[in-house]
């Protein structure tokens, strides 16, 4: 049997990221609107934003997907059935009143984000599989602008939707969108699974940091780099509510705009990844990102000019993302194809947490010695991960594989 060209794999792994944004920014942004709009009391929002904490614990189902697959292609056979069942489980909201049937609707979410959870594991580990090692960076790009166009659609449009149309129209809409990477899935065939090599289970999870680099680049160089990008990011939207900006503004120019450009610069650092290599890439990624935090000052002492402020908005979403294709390139060169699921989630999981923590730990930082100096020490974080990195001896790291024609190189 033929495998996939790289074009399809490149055009299948953004419809399935874009699926499976969907509805987990519905959730997060829009339905919280809605409900709010409808009277839901905090105690219920603070319910929806909880049920995406199942997103940090996928770690926990990557075992099962790499030991058990399907005919129609190991990881194949999961998306082919996750897919269909998130745009189901949305169906199931159509009749329902957001705040009257609320404990219905808050089950629903929870099954449809568990479904997105496990989707996420398939797709990434089918990408790390199919992908041969010069087009990860491509590949990372792809998927990445694909969340941001499932953010966008999610989070904004079926928003607008339902402020003109309704709930029923919107919710229907979302489930629509939902169901058309099927369309892909049906068309794909996946690579043949690798027949030696770590045996897939629960003992893989931990086997995969007696890799060499594995260690270096999850504890030390990873929470780095994340710590000074997403602790930034945390605070600028309070920032900007301090700087007066209403929520409609916030909402165009960060979640629309914002979006759109990281998705176009996710694209083209991928692009660049396969020109210049990952690490010159999360190098020139990180300083950027370190200068257009400090472009952030006057923002986090109240002046927010619209213009200048939404330019340094949109340039600080395009670098994000380039770090974010790089990082996700060089965590697919250190993920082994037997354990690709189990693999690639638990080290993405590492920097998943090390985010949350950096922002959380920013934003209260910030409330007890004010946002310029949080903003400052973010700054320094990236700028010194680049310093670090570009200093790192170009000895590239050699991750042993277990077919010999599948090879990949860590060149950071």
């Amino acid at each position: 049997m033929t495998g996939p060209s790289t074009r399809d794999t490149f055009r299948l792994l953004g419809f399935l990221h874009a699926g499976q944004y969907l509805p987990i920014n519905f959730f997060t942004i829009a339905l919280v609107v809605i409900l709010r709009d409808r009277g839901a009391s905090l105690s219920q929002i603070a319910a929806i934003n909880a049920a995406g904490l199942l997103l940090a614990v996928k770690f926990l189902w990557a075992p099962l997907l790499d030991r058990y697959g399907g005919r129609r292609g190991h990881f194949r056979s999961w998306l082919l059935v996750l897919q269909p069942l998130m745009a189901v489980m949305l169906v199931v909201l159509l009749p329902l009143d957001p705040v009257g049937d609320f404990g219905l609707l808050l089950v629903v979410v929870l099954v449809v984000i568990q479904a997105a959870a496990v989707q996420d594991v398939a797709a990434d580990a089918l990408a790390v599989r199919a992908l041969e090692p010069e087009d990860r960076g491509v590949g990372s790009g792809v998927r990445l602008a694909g969340g941001y166009v499932g953010s966008v659609l999610g989070g904004g449009v079926v928003l607008f939707v339902y402020s003109q149309f309704g709930w029923y129209v919107a919710v229907l809409t979302l489930a629509v969108l939902t169901v058309l990477p099927l369309w892909q899935l049906s068309r794909y065939r996946e690579p043949p699974r690798p027949s030696a090599g770590e045996r897939p289970g629960f003992r893989a999870v931990l086997t995969v940091f007696r890799e060499p680099g594995v260690v270096r680049w999850t504890v030390f160089l990873l929470p780095m780099i994340w710590i000074g990008m997403t602790g930034g990011y945390a605070l600028v939207t309070p920032m900007l509510v301090d700087a007066g900006w209403s929520a409609d503004r916030i909402g165009f120019t960060v979640g629309v705009v914002g979006s759109s450009v990281a998705g176009l610069g996710a694209l083209g650092a991928g692009f660049l990844v396969k020109r210049l290599g990952r690490r010159r890439v999360l190098v020139l990624s990180c300083a950027a990102q370190g200068l257009v935090l400090l472009g952030f000052a006057p923002l986090a002492l109240g002046h927010a000019p619209f213009l200048a402020t939404a330019a340094t908005l949109c340039l600080f979403g395009a670098v994000y993302a380039a770090g974010s294709v790089a990082i996700n390139a060089i965590t697919m060169d250190l993920a082994r194809p037997t354990t690709a699921a189990s693999d690639f989630t638990v080290l993405t999981s590492v920097g998943f947490f090390v985010s949350l923590a950096g922002g959380a730990l920013a934003v209260a930082l910030a409330e007890r010695v004010g946002y310029l100096p949080v903003l400052l020490g973010a700054a320094a974080s990236v700028l010194t991960a680049a310093v670090v990195n570009a200093r790192l001896k170009d000895r590239p790291v050699v991750v042993p594989q277990e077919s010999p024609d599948r090879i990949p190189v860590v060149d950071a």
